[in-house]
């Protein structure tokens, strides 16, 4: 690149630069290149202001005519101004496109933020920019998004936000677990509620010196999936323990006095359960060779797939029997043995039914020959344990 010789004269040779006729002044658009070299506007061969319209002098070197160089502060301080602004805006917008394009493909916030940005302009215009469908921008434009979270204000204006001990949390999470308890025998833990969330909740205030409030107590709830039991108590729960369990967390005085006494009753049974259970770990644990301990129970399989059945459903009476001993090399053995009732006529958990389970052990488990003593644990059933038959045998 050479600079000119003379004030006015531009020679280069770079080939020039042509811009859009749009960026050009109207009435020289026609005929209009820039030279880079110098960075003035030649029109039509004479030279112009890059920033305004105005035609330079011909010993003017300058690149700017003297009104944009000497004009007054105040207007190229908004120039200025105008031109940082318009910067700026324009980040704005690219930032908004890249948030929106990285929130996530469900996310709750998209819509509102969608018709809040994409407000005066075209569907087909602002989709490829805020990164969505023409359609789904019609679509928020249709809805009211005023009452969204987004745009409300959760809690009142210098109210400070108070973080709750972990210790309460820690002991309402205690206090649900032990008021509801999950099913016996069942292969999830998932806590059943056996009582309203009234009563429930009142003895867990009557019970923790700082209880939480409703609200969080029912937060708690959701967050252990709490369940509400129905009439059906499970194959293996006890109606006693069950209504000791809804009893208990009661407050005492919302207790009706049939009530009071069915509690004082089922905390005798539980008094009872908690020492033979007891017990039966305790023989358990001093099991010795040559000794063998059963525990028998009587249960009932449904033939129907479904109960309650149209078609009368059939069931089978099954004896359930655990088997557990010490082997020869003192290993501890443990069997899990059913016997079903294949008589239709006979299908009655009775004396019979236990006479014939017994002979078929000793028959087919050769008792006498490698146990001294055998210890049987089963329930009261009065039907076919607590007879005089069983006693005889």
């Amino acid at each position: 690149m050479k600079h000119p010789k003379r004030a006015g004269e531009v020679r280069s040779c770079a080939p020039p630069l042509f811009l859009p006729l749009s960026a050009l002044h109207r009435p020289f658009a026609h005929c209009c290149c820039v030279f880079p070299a110098l960075a003035v506007v030649v029109r039509c061969g004479q030279r112009f202001c890059v920033a305004c319209p105005r035609r330079l002098a011909a010993g003017d070197r300058h690149s700017h005519c003297f009104a944009c160089r000497y004009g007054p502060p105040q207007q190229r301080q908004e120039a200025a101004a105008a031109l940082a602004e318009s910067s700026v805006l324009e980040r704005i917008g690219r930032n908004a496109c890249d948030m929106l394009a990285a929130l996530p493909e469900h996310s709750h916030f998209r819509a509102p933020l969608l018709s809040a940005l994409s407000r005066g302009l075209s569907s087909n215009a602002a989709a490829p920019l805020l990164h969505a469908s023409a359609s789904y921008i019609r679509g928020v434009r249709r809805k009211d998004y005023s009452a969204h979270s987004l745009l409300q204000q959760r809690y009142k204006s210098g109210v400070k936000r108070q973080k709750i001990d972990p210790m309460r949390w820690r002991l309402l999470g205690q206090f649900l677990e032990a008021a509801c308890p999950p099913k016996s025998g069942a292969r999830t833990v998932t806590f059943r509620q056996y009582t309203t969330d009234d009563s429930l909740f009142d003895a867990y205030r009557s019970s923790v010196p700082q209880p939480l409030s409703f609200n969080s107590f029912l937060r708690a709830k959701q967050w252990l999936r709490v369940r509400r039991a129905g009439r059906y108590l499970g194959h293996f729960d006890c109606s006693r323990c069950v209504l000791y369990r809804k009893l208990h967390y009661k407050a005492v005085e919302d207790l009706k006095p049939e009530e009071h006494q069915q509690l004082r009753l089922s905390e005798v049974h539980r008094s009872i359960a908690q020492s033979q259970r007891f017990f039966y770990g305790l023989h358990r644990q001093n099991l010795q060779p040559r000794q063998l301990l059963v525990l028998m129970d009587f249960t009932s399989v449904y033939l129907r797939p479904k109960i309650n059945h149209s078609v009368q459903s059939c069931t089978v009476q099954d004896c359930i029997l655990v088997l557990e001993y010490l082997n020869s090399e003192g290993a501890r053995i443990r069997e899990n043995l059913d016997f079903l009732c294949d008589c239709p006529d006979t299908n009655a958990n009775d004396y019979h039914f236990v006479l014939h389970v017994w002979l078929l052990l000793f028959q087919r488990k050769q008792f006498n020959a490698f146990f001294d003593s055998i210890d049987v644990w089963t329930d009261g059933g009065p039907h076919h344990f607590k007879t005089r038959f069983c006693q005889w045998m």
